[in-house]
């Protein structure tokens, strides 16, 4: 009989997907699979940042793929970059997710200097 937050998801409360932002999916991940990972980063850098961000979280969206997390706003990547935040927990090593890419930018941010 398993026990503890992994039994919690057998039972249909999964903390995982009552995710709400990167920290607390950080958190869910390491209690419920003994991940260690990162929980926290100072206030005020750029990972404390991300670490904040709000996100969604779905179960099972693809073969392979155990869930997908989609910030719900997007996070500064760098001053001139604003960009969505997305992460897959993967249910093997062999999986195969598809690469999608970076959508890009419609208008430009930097002025020009003649």
């Amino acid at each position: 009989m398993e026990s503890g937050r992994y039994a919690d998801i057998l039972m249909g409360d999964d903390p995982v997907l009552n995710a709400k932002s990167v920290t607390a999916l950080m958190n869910a991940l390491d209690d419920v699979y003994g991940w260690e990972l990162p929980r926290t980063f100072p206030a005020g850098t750029p990972l404390g940042e991300l670490w904040a961000v709000p996100i969604g979280v779905v179960k099972d969206p693809v073969t392979g793929v155990l869930y997908r997390a989609t910030a719900t706003a997007s996070y500064a990547v760098a001053a001139i970059l604003s960009g969505t935040v997305e992460a897959e927990v993967l249910g093997t090593t062999k999986s195969i997710v598809p690469h999608r890419p970076v959508p890009k930018q419609t208008t430009t941010r930097r002025a020009r200097h003649d």
